[in-house]
């Protein structure tokens, strides 16, 4: 799982696992492994398809595998740069990257995306969770409050509305 958000994604708890450099492929979950397969038969066919460089992303990011993942949304945004979904899924794997690898840049880039991302739909649930908890993380408080406020008027019921509200009481 991770800590920000995925357009259609159920609510689950954040559980940080991490793996060895000698773990083998076959530890990976059995529905990643046929997504993956899935994901790469698509490629050979349209490797430029937007959807599926978005798929391969994702897949890259849940596997964590952020610079391949940054790479496949970075393609997908140069065909569909207005695209709110891939600029929140690219946020989301620059935010993993800055969070493994401390770089403060990446938290940047990832608020910069996903400011875009509202720019163009500002009831957008995922991109409004997802900058929340980036501001969070790089002490923007008040403007996390702002997020999370504006995120419960839009999604008020539910898993996700019990975490942001949870964020919101701690700040």
């Amino acid at each position: 799982n991770l800590e920000l958000r995925f357009s259609g994604a159920q609510h689950g708890p954040v559980r940080i696992q991490r793996g060895s450099s000698g773990e083998s492929r076959l530890n990976k979950s059995a529905a990643l492994l046929e997504a993956e397969a899935l994901i790469a038969r698509g490629l050979q066919k349209e490797p430029s398809s937007p959807a599926w460089l978005q798929a391969k992303g994702r897949a890259d990011l849940l596997d964590g595998n952020y610079e391949a993942a940054i790479q496949s949304f970075q393609k997908a945004l140069e065909i569909e740069p207005d695209s709110v979904s891939l600029q929140t899924d690219a946020a989301s794997a620059y935010f993993q990257r800055a969070d493994l690898t401390d770089r403060v840049g990446d938290f940047g880039k990832a608020i910069e995306l996903l400011s875009k991302a509202l720019a163009s739909n500002p009831e957008d649930a995922v991109a409004r969770f997802n900058r929340a908890l980036v501001n969070e993380k790089m002490f923007l408080y008040r403007q996390a409050v702002e997020d999370w406020e504006h995120y419960l008027r839009i999604d008020s019921k539910g898993d996700w509305a019990n975490e942001a509200t949870q964020h919101l009481n701690r700040l």
